[in-house]
């Protein structure tokens, strides 16, 4: 099939390799409607910004729309050095770029040796197949040939092993921040409530001064596709709480958020802003490397399953634990059962 001028614009990646602001903002909506356009008129980068739009629309949070379109970005790109278009790519395209994502040295994953984790290209495959369905959905397709695509899981061909950290480590590190200072407080609440309570990464860093009622010993917390659930608190982590915020109505902070950013000038601590999804991260990774466990693949998900983990050993069922950390039962049975092998071995 021969390209037009205006095809090749496809091939075009946004300006500079950085995403645009307007992907990741939510006031940017396009319309999805018009059908006089066709997909041949639209550079990569207004394919992505419609992408980014019918995410929302489909209430998909805002990191998630993020992660798919930086996924979506780079495959683009990928395609574009095969001189192929999105709707030129076939079977044999997707399986090159599987192989692509599996075995080649990417420069920007020094830490894993140049290597993506399995997690990670999990995500991007399925951000492919999540675009061509859209693009067949849209009827831009006649057909997916995305249909079919598997993402591939264990490489190795080592069994799967669920990660969770004992309790003797989950008491060391929820000891590990300094409580003389407001960040060490501040830190140990956030612990608490991804080692005790099950909270996702996401949803810790959207918490707001108004969603803990202590006196209810509850936190409303904000789960996937924006549905919210109600987190019942332990007297020990409404102490811990407590603490923080007493901590933080000191610093008489006017933003909402609970969880913010503490920076250090001349010894003192100024309020910031919310702190982000990667600071949270990086704070957890950091406190586990302070106590000496932060090994390969454990990092804030091993606290979430490591709350599941200590639920089912107390005797609690597998429904009570999907509810109280927002998951679906399916998902917190294969846990119990990955963690059951993992016991009794």
């Amino acid at each position: 099939m021969r390209r037009s001028e205006a095809s090749v614009e496809l091939l075009k990646p946004p300006v500079a390799g950085i995403i645009s602001e307007s992907l990741v903002s939510p006031m940017f909506a396009p319309a999805l409607d018009d059908g006089d356009t066709m997909i041949s008129e639209l550079s990569a980068q207004e394919l992505l910004e419609r992408v980014a739009a019918q995410m929302r629309m489909d209430a998909a949070q805002e990191q998630t729309i993020r992660f798919i379109v930086c996924d979506l970005d780079q495959y683009l790109r990928w395609l574009a050095c095969r001189e192929k278009t999105v709707v030129e790519a076939d079977e044999q395209d997707l399986a090159a770029y599987i192989q692509h994502l599996l075995s080649d040295v990417h420069e920007l994953r020094p830490r894993c040796n140049g290597h993506y984790s399995e997690s990670t290209t999990r995500r991007k495959i399925s951000s492919v197949r999540k675009l061509h369905t859209m693009l067949q959905t849209w009827g831009w397709l006649a057909r997916n040939p995305a249909s079919h695509l598997r993402v591939p899981t264990n490489r190795s061909g080592a069994p799967r092993k669920v990660k969770f950290l004992p309790l003797d480590i989950i008491r060391k590190l929820l000891a590990a921040p300094d409580v003389c200072k407001p960040i060490g407080i501040r830190d140990r609440a956030i612990l608490v409530f991804m080692a005790l309570h099950g909270l996702r990464v996401s949803e810790v860093r959207q918490l707001n001064v108004a969603d803990v009622n202590l006196e209810a010993g509850t936190v409303q917390a904000l789960g996937r596709s924006g549905k919210p659930r109600a987190v019942f608190l332990t007297d020990p982590t409404c102490k811990v709480v407590g603490a923080w915020l007493a901590t933080r109505r000191l610093m008489q902070v006017d933003d909402p958020a609970l969880f913010i950013t503490l920076h250090w000038t001349s010894g003192r601590a100024e309020p910031g802003q919310w702190i982000s999804t990667r600071g949270l991260r990086q704070l957890v990774d950091a406190y586990m490397e302070t106590i000496g466990v932060k090994w390969p693949g454990v990092s804030c998900q091993a606290l979430r399953n490591t709350c599941t983990v200590l639920s089912l050993e107390a005797g609690d069922s597998l429904s009570a634990i999907s509810e109280a950390i927002g998951n679906n039962l399916a998902s917190t049975r294969a846990l119990a059962r990955l963690a059951e092998m993992v016991l009794n071995a």
